[in-house]
């Protein structure tokens, strides 16, 4: 952080806000860049804001699709060793197993794809069915949607400090969608309930398990 605030001419006196990613994704990236974002907001009285995973790269992806504003489009990251996560615009993210037909839940959208196996067999028909209707590879477009997504991250900063759309640092939870291997559910409901405010320190990720 001292490098990249020093590659960029500031301090963190410069500081007003910071952004962090939300997930979905790995449990560990998640938890770690939470931890470093809310100490940082917490011990400099910042504004914290938690970023969706989907909603930045979709974001991203919009300039590639032509769009003024973000795209509808569903976002298919890799999610363990075999399956994925899907996000479609307005739900939330859902796990889904690699021999799952992912096309009935896609429709016509186009698709960002990010660190997927393009030879993978469920991949074939995903790729198919974005070309015949008229949008690039979804491979392809997760990785404009990467090389644009520094300007994403900070577009939807703005937007959502702009809307007052910020988080509490003693609140604010990953985006899991599924339990990281070794927590059994009866584990995950009793950290439930050591804080039952929504959205509280205990929750696994509200509404999305």
């Amino acid at each position: 952080l001292a490098r990249v605030l020093e590659q960029a001419g500031i301090g963190m006196g410069d500081i007003e806000a910071i952004g962090v990613g939300s997930g979905p994704g790995s449990f560990t990236g998640l938890r770690v860049g939470l931890a470093t974002a809310k100490t940082l907001a917490a011990q400099r009285h910042l504004a914290l804001v938690g970023l969706p995973t989907d909603a930045l790269l979709r974001r991203a992806a919009a300039a590639s699709l032509g769009a003024p504003r973000p795209a509808a489009a569903a976002v298919i990251l890799p999610a363990g060793a075999r399956d994925h996560y899907l996000a479609c615009p307005d739900s939330d993210p859902v796990l889904v197993p690699p021999d799952m037909d992912l096309l009935p839940m896609i429709g016509a959208r186009p698709v960002v794809a990010v660190d997927v196996d393009g030879a993978a067999a469920w991949f074939g028909p995903v790729d198919a069915a974005a070309r015949a209707n008229g949008w690039p590879g979804p491979i392809e477009l997760g990785q404009s949607a990467i090389t644009d997504l520094p300007t994403a991250a900070m577009g939807l900063l703005d937007d959502l400090l702009a809307r007052g759309d910020v988080a509490d640092p003693a609140t604010l939870v990953p985006r899991y969608v599924a339990l990281p291997r070794g927590i059994a559910p009866a584990t995950a409901a009793a950290a439930d309930a050591l804080d039952a405010a929504p959205g509280g320190e205990g929750t696994w990720s509200p509404g999305s398990r």
